[in-house]
């Protein structure tokens, strides 16, 4: 399984997105301001949309099979 984070700032202007395997040692792929992740009109960070996408960019018809998704509160 890959548990994956998100975590932004006391500010919510940063956020930072990380992956783990065990879900105890998380390695950081990207840092980004928020400003990406919300409303035009709000001001930082207002939630973050998770989701698992394939695309088959070879056109040779392969899917991908997901088992299932699952979110978790910081802490459980």
């Amino acid at each position: 399984m890959i548990h994956l984070r998100i975590e932004t700032d006391e500010d919510g202007k940063s956020a930072v997105f990380s992956w783990s395997r065990d879900g105890q040692e998380y390695n950081k792929t990207a840092e980004a301001d928020t400003q990406i992740l919300t409303d035009e009109h709000c001001v930082g960070f207002t939630g973050a949309h998770f989701g698992i996408y394939c695309h088959d960019m070879d056109t040779q018809s392969n899917y991908a099979d997901f088992k299932y998704f699952r979110v978790l509160e910081s802490g459980e």
